[in-house]
Formats: C-alpha cells, sequence, structure tokens
C-alpha cells in the first residue's frame, strides 16, 4: 500500500505547526513553559527568536508549517519508493469454506450368527 504524497505533506506541515504554535502560546502565558525547546527551534529557523511574543509565535508557526510538510513529503517519497522494492510474501489463500459435516454412515448391525459359512 502506498502513502499519499499530499495527505501526509499536508498532515506533517500541520502537525508540525501546532505543535509549535500551542507550545509558543504556551510560553507566552507561562513564561518558562518550553522555553529550551523554543530557543532550540530559535536556533533552526532564521528569522525566528524564542522572545515571548505572538509575531515570534506566529513566525515560528509558519517556518513549522513549512518544515513539517516538507518532511511529510520525503518521507511518503521515501516510503513509495522502497513499499515496492521489498520482496512481497505469498499471496494470502481465499479462506476456506466451510464443508458440510460428512455424514455418519449407520453402524453395520451385528448379527448373532457367525459370519462364515455355515459348516455342519
Amino acid at each position: 500500500m502506498k502513502l499519499s504524497i499530499k495527505g501526509l505533506t499536508l498532515a506533517g506541515g500541520m502537525i508540525w505547526a501546532l505543535a509549535i504554535l500551542v507550545v509558543g502560546i504556551l510560553n507566552i502565558i507561562f513564561s518558562e513553559y518550553g522555553g529550551e525547546f523554543l530557543k532550540l527551534m530559535a536556533s533552526v529557523y532564521p528569522g525566528y527568536k524564542a522572545s515571548g511574543e505572538i509575531v515570534d509565535v506566529i513566525v515560528g508557526t509558519l517556518y513549522a508549517l513549512l518544515d513539517g510538510a516538507i518532511a511529510g513529503f520525503v518521507f511518503a517519497l521515501l516510503y513509495n519508493a522502497f513499499v515496492g522494492k521489498v520482496k512481497k510474501a505469498a499471496p494470502k489463500r481465499a479462506a476456506r469454506r466451510k464443508r458440510p459435516a460428512a455424514k455418519k454412515r449407520p453402524a453395520a448391525k451385528k448379527s448373532t450368527g457367525s459370519t462364515g459359512p455355515k459348516m455342519r
């Protein structure tokens, strides 16, 4: 099964942008929250500063949207490239149909006499 490149690109961008946005907003509300993480992101994204201002949160969110979209795109491309290269397993056999239970034959009647020819 191959991945949707467009879907994974959009999902990756939105998830990473949402993560940066939430951490940025929480950093504005609680000044210590996520400070080291945002400083790390500031070292990766040029023009973004972890100053705790709303403008910086928006800039960081836009960078994260682009960054996550690129990561999702590359992941989907690589996955789709390798999914066809792997040796495919034997196809699954169709589920066997249940056959009705075999009818039991009636037991042979036991005779009271001998089974061989009668000797006099």
